[in-house]
């Protein structure tokens, strides 16, 4: 991968990096804020969402730190809601938000070049998708 272009890639997966770090304290915020009928399942929905970016920012900081860059510990603006309906669908936006971002930083990736970065990413883009689409589904319900 040329210098310029890993340099880039580094600077987008340490903006992701802040948006996993934020999107975890916006689940774990909510699990512990949730109310009302329902609210153990919304709660183990968030807890299951927050321990995966977790999993995400940890993906994240291995391949930062194996291209030469230093992970930020930096957090993304966190967006919070008192109403189940108003989680889900900051929860949707989110993680709606974060599959583009993926989706973009993966057309930049050559997969000749860093299979193993391509592959985390495409794994992250298709838990992303997965969860969007729970989100999604619960909005239906609501």
């Amino acid at each position: 991968m040329a210098s310029k272009n890993r340099s880039e890639i580094v600077k987008t997966l340490n903006l992701a990096l802040e948006h996993e770090h934020a999107a975890a304290i916006q689940y774990f915020t909510q699990a512990a804020m949730v109310r009302g009928l329902m609210s153990d399942a919304f709660r183990d929905k968030f807890l299951k969402s927050a321990a995966e970016e977790v999993e995400h920012a940890k993906r994240l900081r291995d391949r930062i730190v194996t291209l030469g860059g230093t992970p930020t510990t930096r957090v993304a603006g966190i967006r919070t809601a008192t109403k189940v309906a108003d989680m889900v669908q900051i929860d949707a936006d989110t993680e709606g938000q974060a599959a583009e971002l993926y989706i973009g930083l993966l057309k930049r990736i050559h997969k000749g070049d860093d299979l193993l970065l391509y592959e985390t990413i495409e794994r992250i883009i298709e838990e992303t998708l997965e969860d969007l689409e729970d989100y999604q589904r619960l909005l239906d319900k609501e």
